[in-house]
């Protein structure tokens, strides 16, 4: 489940914006919201295996990154 457009702005700017986690995670989760909405509305939206293998890949890196913060407190 992707975060709420409130939720998405407050991870934004706790996290991307005073530099705890890199702009490439934020860029992971902008990625991961987009692709949800698309799959939401547009059931035949070509989504394949190349593309799920990626963002799959992605998923991990966030983890990482949400588990550091998590764990670093």
């Amino acid at each position: 489940m992707i975060p709420t457009s409130a939720s998405f702005v407050a991870l934004a700017t706790t996290f991307v914006r005073t530099e705890r986690v890199s702009e490439e995670i934020g860029n992971i989760l902008t990625t991961a919201r987009s692709t949800e909405g698309e799959a939401d509305y547009d059931a035949f939206s070509g989504f394949g295996r190349e593309e799920a293998a990626e963002l799959v890949e992605k998923a991990h890196r966030f983890i990482e990154a949400a588990e550091e913060q998590v764990l670093s407190r």
